[in-house]
């Protein structure tokens, strides 16, 4: 990879060093204001192997600290978190940015799940109760409930095989204050946020890789969506490092 990067767009472009894109990112706030974040290779896959992890850059995984750093929560769910063993450790500095913010060092970490079963011995269950949100739907067994509880705070979001992320949302920014919500999939939770019309931005890593398994899932799974919920994007931002390139869209409704 070359030292330095290029600013696209909006005009006037011009290089800058890799660390630097997203370094000032500020999210607007909302009840909340929901950002989605994913990579994809060139020929629209969101996984290799069955990992998103295997498809970005060290450039691409430090955008994704930058971005989750101007979140006050980082969701995801449950599968993801099994397959990609995503850690929402923010670094040193970051930490020490979000202070200077007076946000609190770390951002809330969100769980989605459908069924409670969790892989407990991941980093993120290390953190403590507080921080750390599992959603689950309403028909959640009260054992399974329980037995979550003694890692992470609970809540019940209605839903019935699955949380109903409206309701999620209006619980996180209600009862924990999250005005800023960054969601990182997966690609089925992706597309519910759509299908509701939740999603206000998309941060899209393009990298210049091949998939070739068109089985694969891209960054939005499931059922075509409706034209109410099948909105147009908007380019905000464009930066390149090498051949991979970071693009950020606004979802216009």
């Amino acid at each position: 990879m070359p030292q330095t990067a290029l600013k696209l767009y909006p005009p006037p472009g011009g290089e800058l060093a890799p660390e630097e894109i997203y370094a000032t990112l500020e999210l607007p706030g909302g009840k909340p204001y929901t950002a989605i974040n994913m990579v994809s290779t060139a020929d629209g896959r969101a996984a290799i192997g069955g990992r998103a992890g295997r498809i970005g850059s060290a450039t691409d995984r430090g955008n994704m600290n930058r971005i989750r750093a101007a979140a006050d929560a980082v969701m995801s769910g449950a599968g993801t978190l099994r397959k990609e063993g995503v850690n929402f450790e923010l670094p040193d500095e970051l930490v020490r940015l979000r202070r200077r913010r007076g946000l609190p060092g770390q951002p809330l970490a969100v769980i989605l799940t459908g069924s409670g079963e969790l892989p407990a011995g991941r980093s993120v269950f290390r953190r403590s109760r507080e921080s750390v949100v599992v959603m689950v739907p309403e028909t959640l067994p009260e054992k399974k409930e329980a037995e979550i509880s003694r890692f992470a705070t609970v809540r019940r979001a209605g839903g019935d095989r699955f949380p109903d992320l409206r309701r999620a949302l209006e619980i996180l920014h209600g009862e924990f204050g999250v005005r800023r919500l960054l969601s990182e999939g997966g690609p089925s939770v992706n597309h519910a946020l759509l299908r509701a019309g939740l999603a206000d931005e998309l941060f899209l890593t393009l990298a210049p890789k091949l998939s070739g398994n068109a089985a694969g899932p891209g960054i939005v799974s499931g059922e075509e969506l409706n034209p109410e919920a099948r909105q147009n994007l908007r380019l905000e931002t464009l930066y390149a490092h090498g051949s991979e390139l970071y693009l950020r869209y606004r979802i216009l409704k």
